[in-house]
């Protein structure tokens, strides 16, 4: 299912018309067809569903095994050997890497949300021209800022994961070493995060563990994954097809689809 709140795409796999029914635990078969069931629902919930219903779609393929009569050891057991890494633009946690297309020019920033979240709000200020806060006296998108002060392009499907955290309390001290090692050119030193002196000696081995990989980030990959599963792959490819519009403006055209499905 597809839903929005906000300016954001979200995407569960609840099927309101599904019967839940799969291969029995006591069917007649083998072991192997049965751990199937249970390891393909797993893969396609970290697959296909957004970050923040992970949990809740997890807890439901744990409910349906149960329906269908597995014991919930085994399911238990199943589902903690198929857990799989997230694609790198679902990644929470990370530095990433902006480049400039006409230019040297980088910019250098972290998330704690999943990485193509913080692009589409870099891409909106940019296409909305909205870089600046005039209110509060401050640069939105420093990416965004300085293709429309400067008229150059952003490489906006070539963004690089420079490293992922553990967690939400590495970014500061990380994007430190970050700027003040690498030296973006696009970054604003004012706003860069204010750690204490003492950690500067350690900021050169920090950079040092920066590697830049590509991030993957192509929206008309991803919504062609999610079309292609819920319509098939000539859907989903019949879709980017007949929907030129490249980019983050995709998704209006997938809301306004998934709305007249629903209805």
């Amino acid at each position: 299912m597809l839903s929005r709140h906000t300016e954001d795409l979200n995407f569960t796999m609840e099927h309101p018309t599904h019967t839940n029914l799969y291969t029995k635990y006591s069917s007649c078969t083998t072991n192997s067809s049965k751990n199937s069931v249970i390891r393909s629902l797993t893969r396609r919930a970290y697959n296909l569903c957004s970050p923040q219903h992970l949990d809740s779609e997890l807890q439901t393929v744990r409910h349906i095994c149960l329906l269908n009569g597995f014991p919930p050891q085994r399911i238990t057991s199943i589902m903690e050997e198929t857990k799989t890494t997230p694609p790198p633009d679902l990644t929470p946690h990370t530095i990433y890497e902006i480049s400039c297309l006409d230019c040297t020019s980088t910019y250098n920033g972290q998330t704690y949300r999943p990485l193509i979240h913080r692009m589409k709000e870099h891409e909106r200020c940019h296409r909305l021209n909205n870089a600046y806060d005039k209110t509060l006296d401050k640069v939105k998108s420093a990416t965004a800022h300085h293709s429309l002060t400067t008229g150059h392009r952003i490489a906006w499907n070539d963004i690089n994961i420079l490293k992922s955290l553990p967690s939400r309390a590495y970014l500061d001290l990380t994007e430190q070493a970050a700027i003040h090692i690498r030296n973006p050119s696009m970054n604003r030193t004012d706003s860069a995060p204010k750690c204490s002196s003492l950690w500067n000696p350690i900021l050169p081995k920090i950079a040092a563990t920066l590697k830049p990989t590509p991030s993957g980030i192509d929206e008309e990959k991803y919504f062609f994954r999610v079309l292609s599963y819920l319509g098939g792959q000539n859907f989903g490819q019949n879709f980017v097809k007949c929907n030129p519009l490249g980019g983050f403006a995709a998704s209006l055209t997938l809301s306004n689809w998934s709305n007249r499905r629903a209805a």
